[in-house]
């Protein structure tokens, strides 16, 4: 029996729980009282049905609970029916025993039992006839003991009952394929089948009517398996037997009348009866069930197939950029979409049936062939050699003209994975493969372009190096001898001729500085392509060493200069000049742009892995809209032409490639009179 998906949680309402168990009560006295007339044995006992039915329905926790009412219910059944009171007790055991053995037998500890294949009604027609004729077996020896009854009678009378009745009421329990709607093309066959075998039966059987009719009954109940759900004709054939049974056992037809069969005998070929219909119906009803499912299944399946045909159809006829060609294991074209036809300029008509080499440009193909491989190896060639991969090839159009074209080639295979055709997507990229050689030409020109661009800026880089280097050697003997003059050493100066020479010194040191600065920026940009030497340095260290060096600028101004630095070591791997450099540059800017008065301020922190150092002023500040061009090499700020600070603009470039050479970041903040902050961030180390 197939398994329920809900094993272990099968429970029927308590109060559906109990109208069974009244049922159970019912039946046991019915089946008592319309005993066949001469006989102490129910005919029929579909109280061991119903009783099954009551377990199958619950799951098997519930068992000792129900087996536990079951017990007393029957035997009370007995003994209202008229039996005596111990041999009403032992019934009730038997009984309950029986119907806790069928369904273990059946199934029902694990799930509630299907009636859905023909396996499953073998195992019900199996159990049910091996219960029937256990239970008549007992019911034998029980006679034997305890009164004086024919045994042997006994055992094949009970046999028969208990066999019938499980067979014809346990199915009505057992689940089954859902019933479909009958208001289609069937309702007709089906409201005539149940009202013929309702007025038929109860014409074979009705009281007084001897005639041997029953077979009449047969068909229509076959026709019934060939009509109805399996369960609908569960209780056709529950309703046909118990109104068999009930009309017998009023001496109703053709096995209630003869006088030459004794009761027990005629009681026990209406349950021969009903097994028969049973035996019969139920397994083609199973089989007609199952045919439908399946035809059903096949419909749908047809459908599902041909909806997906249509939409492949769709999609393939639709995709008029792209050439889809199919081809047999020989090569030869069995398919092409438009888009094949499209990019090929030839018809669908032209291109089936010809091979699929003839498409392939006759110098691709020579130019990729290797020797003993053949025109279609070649063109499947990464078919063979694994997954499919995309290639560009040249095809030869319907006009003589070619078309490059990225190709994918998939293997179609069969169900023993070996060829069964070919399928050939394809893309033109005639204008995209023109262009991307037209990029990478003009990549190309870009890049030598760069390349002497680069070497251009080396040059520069030499000969600007090569000409300060030249300049601050006569500079510095000029500034000597200006000194030299101004000192008197050559003779006495007027007071005119000495503004001359201080004139001459603040223009040369001007000149001086701007020298000095175009060699820092030539040498930072020189270090950026070599390994400079770089070493654990303290910042505190560095900012002292710069602070001594920008003494001399603070010494003659009213200003007040803020230094903090930290306890503990800021350590970065640095070159230590070069940081110098960025400190003195920095301290200076702020010194000369903040009028008397004002302050200047160097914070050095630690935050998390960087060191942190800030130089901030109260001077002129720096416009918004001209803080993007700080750090461009010879810029100055509007604010400090209209102060008249001298300066060259260079020193914030140096300071940021030195930065930046050093893996850290620098940044401003600033407003037009407020003053500027600088903040320039380094990697610990």
């Amino acid at each position: 029996m197939h398994a329920s998906p809900d094993d272990h949680a099968r429970r029927v309402p308590a109060l559906a729980a109990a109208g069974l168990l009244g049922l159970v009560f019912a039946l046991g006295v019915l089946s008592v009282r319309f005993a066949v007339p001469g006989t102490e044995v129910a005919a029929w006992w579909p109280a061991s049905g119903v009783g099954a039915g009551l377990l199958l329905l619950h799951d098997r926790r519930y068992w000792p609970l129900l087996v536990a009412l079951l017990v007393p219910i029957a035997a009370a059944a007995n003994i209202v029916g008229g039996r005596p009171v111990p041999l009403s007790l032992v019934y009730g055991v038997v009984n309950a025993a029986e119907v806790v053995l069928f369904c273990v037998a059946l199934g029902g500890l694990r799930a509630r039992p299907s009636l859905v294949t023909g396996e499953d009604f073998r195992r019900l027609l199996v159990t049910g006839l091996a219960t029937g004729l256990g239970i008549g077996v007992v019911a034998g020896l029980v006679v034997a003991v305890m009164t004086d009854g024919d045994p042997w009678s006994t055992a094949r009378s009970v046999a028969a009952s208990h066999s019938a009745a499980l067979l014809a009421v346990v199915p009505v329990f057992l689940r089954s394929i859902p019933a479909p709607d009958l208001l289609d093309h069937r309702r007709r066959a089906v409201v005539a089948q149940l009202l013929l075998t309702a007025i038929v039966s109860s014409v074979v059987f009705a009281p007084g009517q001897v005639l041997p009719l029953t077979f009449l009954v047969v068909p229509l109940v076959v026709w019934g398996a060939a009509v109805l759900p399996v369960r609908w004709l569960t209780w056709q054939i529950l309703a046909v037997s118990t109104g068999v049974t009930l009309m017998t056992s009023e001496a109703g037809g053709p096995f209630g009348a003869p006088d030459s069969i004794d009761a027990q005998m005629r009681g026990a070929m209406v349950q021969l009866f009903i097994v028969t219909l049973v035996v019969v119906a139920l397994p083609l009803a199973i089989a007609v069930q199952q045919r439908r499912s399946a035809l059903d299944q096949a419909r749908s399946a047809a459908a599902a197939l041909r909806r997906e045909r249509e939409l492949t159809s769709a999609v393939l006829n639709s995709a008029t950029d792209t050439a889809i060609i199919g081809a047999d294991p020989d090569g030869v074209i069995t398919y092409a979409n438009p888009g094949a036809e499209s990019l090929l300029a030839r018809p669908s008509s032209g291109l089936v049936g010809t091979p699929l080499t003839s498409i392939y440009a006759p110098e691709a193909l020579r130019a990729r062939r290797t020797p003993g491989v053949g025109d279609l190896a070649t063109v499947t060639r990464s078919v063979a050699d694994g997954d499919p991969v995309r290639q560009d090839w040249c095809w030869l159009r319907g006009d003589g003209t070619q078309v490059t074209v990225n190709v994918a080639t998939t293997a179609l295979l069969d169900d023993e994975a070996r060829p069964a055709g070919y399928l050939v997507v394809a893309h033109d990229v005639s204008e995209r493969r023109a262009a991307e050689r037209v990029l990478r030409a003009a990549l190309d020109r870009e890049q030598q372009a760069v390349e002497r661009l680069e070497e251009l800026d080396r040059e520069k880089s030499e000969f600007v190096s090569s000409v300060s280097h030249e300049l601050r050697t006569p500079m510095t003997s000029v500034l000597g001898f200006t000194q030299l003059l101004g000192s008197g050493a050559g003779g006495s100066l007027t007071e005119r001729q000495r503004d001359m020479v201080g004139r001459i010194e603040r223009s040369g040191h001007r000149l001086l500085g701007l020298i000095e600065n175009i060699l820092s920026l030539s040498r930072v940009e020189s270090q950026r392509e070599t390994e400079a030497a770089v070493a654990p340095c303290d910042l505190r260290e560095v900012v002292g060493a710069a602070l001594e060096e920008t003494e001399e600028l603070v010494r003659p101004r009213d200003l007040t200069l803020r230094t903090a630095l930290p306890d503990e070591p800021a350590v970065v791997r640095c070159e230590r000049d070069q940081l110098e450099r960025v400190v003195i540059n920095l301290v200076s800017n702020a010194v000369k742009f903040t009028p008397d008065g004002g302050r200047v301020g160097l914070d050095l922190t630690v935050s998390g892995d960087e060191a942190v150092l800030r130089v901030s002023d109260t001077g002129v500040g720096i416009p918004e809209a001209e803080q993007k061009r700080l750090f461009e090499s010879f810029f100055r700020a509007s604010t400090a032409l209209s102060a008249g600070v001298q300066g060259t603009g260079l020193g914030l470039t140096i300071v940021r490639s030195i930065v930046e050479r050093h893996g850290g970041t620098i940044a401003v903040r600033s407003a037009e009179g407020a003053g500027t902050t600088f903040e320039v961030r380094l990697p610990l180390g």
